[in-house]
């Protein structure tokens, strides 16, 4: 790569001016008036420029340096250009302290790329070491790239709203069971004679087995956006599962408590009730692994389907780098239509993880893998433990896969080895299997069941003195975050 006027992921600019010319006189000389280094294309570069007008030199382009009036702020880097011949990066006007600063890195950059045996430094560490020497610059940057990345497929948390989740053996006051249409019109009723809001049924997203209304206050905000099905359940015929996204005007416990009182005439064991605020939540786990937690809204609009998202990464990683594993969790498969906690999706960052092993003296990636899966079984186990009523689901479900009345049937978990993919209720495979790519020595391992429900996988065992779960602290900071995270 010799020039191209493509922005680069990452920029530190300094102040110094630089002229760009052709050896052979060929040309008008490129002027600009900045000087740094640019992480552009998954490699560290020589960037003269800046914002639109930035020329970008691979350091593989470097033929030499002079620096014989480094300290009068001048620098010479002869560079071979793309298609033959020779170019002269002269710069001057520059600090001689911000010019022994780019040296210094990239001859870091160097060392470190020959230690791996690789042409070039890889860009989650390329991250790291410009984070590390320029952190005022590169923090400002990273923190605009998660602002622009909030919009993506993750879950978008919403501040002071709560997701209430409810399996009822719904029926009215005499006893009769009630139909998915009935449930939305009594909640429709609740909605507006106990909490004072203007409810509305969304009859374009509704069907038999199906009804989506929502609710709103004075101002027309949305306080109560709610849907009921027809669900499978092992101990009511006539179950009905309510998913109702509950707004910062309305008290969660107040609602749950309205809703068995008006639909399961009172008796709280004809309910199983779940509350999960959004926000996020970071774990530290130990060898410097961190397990960050989001959960929120999927898709627009605040009926829109709910889920978690278990990111696992290590605490030196930059925050937009790739994560070593990314599990996401929805709390209704629609194939079975079963509510409860379903891994639809499970991979593993080959990139990152063979990084993370580099630097942690060549450990077993498929300790990574079995620490998102141990962590997936403890953010289950503590749901139910939080949940009220009866019959509250604990074990871990893996969407696609054959379920019985009592629970999913546990299938392959791929450790680290495969590409990533994932497995949905709409278009998984017909074994249901999840499977995740990470690092290449790993073999796949079929997984057993714990006794907490969840799936391990069966190499763990061998791990087991490496897993960072052994040693775990535990720090979560409960941060109910803004829209989008």
């Amino acid at each position: 790569m010799a020039s191209t006027v493509t922005g680069p992921i990452l920029h530190v600019a300094l102040d110094a001016h630089c002229e760009l010319t052709n050896v052979s006189g060929q040309g008008a000389p490129s002027k600009f008036d900045k000087f740094g280094l640019a992480l552009s294309s998954g490699a560290l570069c020589l960037a003269a420029g800046a914002g639109d007008k930035v020329s970008l030199h691979a350091l593989g382009s470097i033929s030499k340096v002079h620096a014989k009036f480094l300290e009068s702020g001048k620098l010479t880097f002869e560079l071979t250009a793309p298609r033959g011949g020779m170019r002269q990066l002269l710069v001057s006007k520059a600090r001689a302290e911000d010019l022994r600063g780019v040296l210094g890195t990239l001859d870091h950059a160097t060392k470190l790329a020959r230690q791996r045996g690789l042409p070039v430094l890889p860009q989650d560490e390329c991250v790291l070491l410009l984070q590390k020497r320029y952190p005022e610059q590169v923090n400002k940057q990273l923190a605009k790239l998660r602002q622009e990345r909030a919009g993506n497929d993750g879950p978008a948390p919403s501040k002071g709203h709560t997701r209430v989740m409810l399996v009822l053996d719904a029926a009215d006051s005499s006893g009769r069971a009630l139909s998915p249409a009935q449930v939305g019109k009594e909640l429709m009723t609740l909605a507006t004679q106990d909490f004072g809001l203007t409810a509305h049924a969304r009859l374009a997203e509704s069907n038999a087995q199906s009804f989506a209304c929502v609710a709103k206050d004075a101002a027309k905000v949305a306080q109560l956006a709610m849907r009921c099905r027809t669900c499978m359940h092992h101990r009511w015929s006539n179950a009905v599962w309510l998913d109702v996204d509950v707004g910062a005007g309305v008290d969660p416990t107040a609602f749950r408590v309205a809703c068995v009182k008006r639909l399961a005439l009172g008796d709280e064991s004809r309910v199983s009730a779940t509350s999960l605020p959004h926000g996020a939540i970071k774990e530290k786990l130990a060898m410097g692994l961190v397990v960050h937690l989001r959960s929120g809204t999927l898709g627009e609009g605040g009926g829109a389907d709910f889920g978690t998202r278990l990111e696992l990464r290590w605490s030196e990683q930059p925050a937009d780098g790739a994560p070593l594993g990314v599990c996401d969790v929805r709390f209704w498969e629609e194939g079975t239509r079963t509510p409860a906690p379903t891994c639809v999706a499970f991979e593993m960052h080959k990139e990152s993880c063979k990084a993370w092993s580099l630097l942690n003296g060549d450990k077993k990636v498929s300790v990574l893998a079995a620490s998102l899966v141990s962590r997936l079984e403890v953010f289950c186990l503590r749901l139910a433990a939080s949940s009220a009523g009866a019959a509250v689901r604990t074990k871990v479900l893996v969407a696609g896969c054959p379920q019985g009345t009592s629970g999913g049937t546990p299938v392959p978990l791929r450790t680290p080895g495969t590409t990533p993919g994932t497995g949905s209720s709409e278009g998984a495979s017909s074994s249901g299997a999840v499977s995740g790519g990470a690092a290449s020595s790993a073999s796949s391992a079929e997984p057993r069941q714990r006794s907490g429900g969840g799936l391990l996988p069966e190499d763990s065992e061998d791990d087991s003195d490496d897993s960072p779960d052994d040693e775990e602290e535990e720090e979560e900071e409960a941060a109910t975050a803004e829209a989008g995270g």
